[in-house]
């Protein structure tokens, strides 16, 4: 993938899977209420004892929590953070808050600079396209004891 490709919205393999109750036309607060009990909990809580990798960046402390909050509208989706610098998309579904990917762009150029993909329960995989730490090669995080850990 490239940094100007975009994904495909997510097709159920999401780190939370439409319930069937949902996909069968059950009112959004049932819904809704399902969707809560099954939200992920990443913790960006760093392990003392664990140094290896990178910090978060306030910036991801800022995305995570918006994916935990189970508020994201759709109209937000596009620009998750719209005074930022930087601009954060949501790939998924904003009625379930089912997310598969996270675009973020650090300069607001129109090229994606990251992509985070959620599909995988419990798990936060982290693509950076030109990283600058590794003369800009592209390299792949994993977020592990609240640090990126390159792989």
């Amino acid at each position: 993938m490239t940094a100007r490709s975009r994904p495909s919205e997510p097709s159920g393999g999401a780190w939370q899977a439409a319930s069937a109750s949902a996909e069968g036309g059950a009112s959004a607060s049932a819904a809704g209420d399902a969707s809560a009990a099954s939200r992920p909990k990443w913790s960006t809580e760093e392990d003392p004892h664990w140094k290896a990798g990178v910090p978060l960046r306030p910036m991801d402390h800022d995305i995570i929590a918006a994916l935990q909050s189970g508020t994201v509208a759709r109209t937000s989706m596009p620009d998750v953070f719209p005074d930022q610098p930087y601009k954060v998309r949501f790939a998924g579904s904003p009625e379930t808050q089912t997310f598969a990917f996270v675009l973020i762009d650090l300069n607001r150029d129109d090229k994606m600079d990251e992509r985070w993909d959620l599909r995988e329960p419990g798990t936060i995989k982290r693509t950076v396209f030109h990283d600058a730490g590794a003369e800009g090669r592209e390299v792949n995080y994993t977020l592990v004891r609240g640090r990126w850990q390159p792989h």
